[in-house]
């Protein structure tokens, strides 16, 4: 049943309440009663700063006595990365977006902006005017560019459940966001063929782990057909230019691959 309660990465502790992270970067605690799987009061704030990553681990642990330990979210004092444009010769040049948790930076095609995903949002830093635009705030993950540079496309969950959708915004925020599909479990969308009308997914399921779909629009109507279903993981796929050809990772022999296939 759904218990009314807006987070992520829950958990049972021995003293009574359900645990769980919220993407401000906070601990939330509500007591339940584990008999009926009900709650018995309202939530409140256990602790004020933890660090909740991007996905919604929130990196917390508590004993059977109520002890917790905790990391800190990144701030000014405790930034744990930097952005930063490396040529060809190694050299550096650090954006000015200074210290935070980023991930998954993306070039757009014409070089000038690049998508990223914070802890709780997914921004584009103009890197001629120095502006830097939220596209999306909550659970957002893997922003990606269009092939024409309009729109970016990512995951994010736009309800209270753990069920992540795909999006995409036009870079420009001049629009809302708009679904391309809402679809049970863990999707993100992954790469888009030359004409538009495909889209590599990376899907995520308890039983097997990560596979990859393809999405194909067809009108109003979108349909998913399976590219790589197996044992092991396959993850990260990017469609070639051409079309001909994926790319993507997998772990069938225990460590993380890459592979080409047609």
């Amino acid at each position: 049943s759904d218990l009314g309660l807006v987070g992520v990465n829950p958990r049972y502790v021995p003293t009574g309440h359900l645990v769980y992270g919220h993407t401000t970067q906070v601990l939330m605690a509500a007591p339940f009663d584990l008999a009926t799987h009900r709650l018995t009061g309202d939530p409140s704030t256990v602790l004020p700063e933890v660090m909740v990553v991007v996905g919604g681990a929130t990196q917390f642990a508590v004993s059977e006595t109520g002890t917790a330990v905790y990391a800190l979210p990144p701030g000014d004092d405790n930034a744990s990365f930097q952005l930063a444009i490396v040529d060809l010769n190694g050299v550096e040049t650090p954006l000015a977006l200074g210290g935070g948790f980023f991930r998954h930076p993306r070039f757009s095609p014409s070089g000038r902006h690049i998508a990223y995903e914070a802890i709780d949002r997914i921004s584009v830093f103009d890197l001629e005017a120095g502006d830097n635009p939220t596209l999306a705030i909550g659970v957002t993950d893997n922003p990606w560019w269009s092939r024409d540079g309009r729109y970016v496309y990512f995951s994010g969950r736009t309800n209270s459940t753990l069920f992540s959708d795909g999006l995409r915004r036009l870079a420009d925020g001049s629009e809302e966001a708009e679904h391309l599909f809402r679809r049970d479990g863990m999707n993100y969308p992954q790469s888009m063929s030359p004409d538009g009308s495909q889209i590599l997914v990376m899907e995520s399921t308890l039983d097997r782990g990560y596979d990859l779909v393809i999405m194909s629009e067809d009108g109003d109507s979108v349909s998913f057909t399976d590219y790589l279903r197996a044992d092991w993981n396959e993850t990260m796929a990017t469609i070639s230019p051409d079309g001909a050809r994926a790319a993507y990772v997998a772990d069938e022999f225990g460590v993380p691959e890459v592979y080409i296939r047609s």
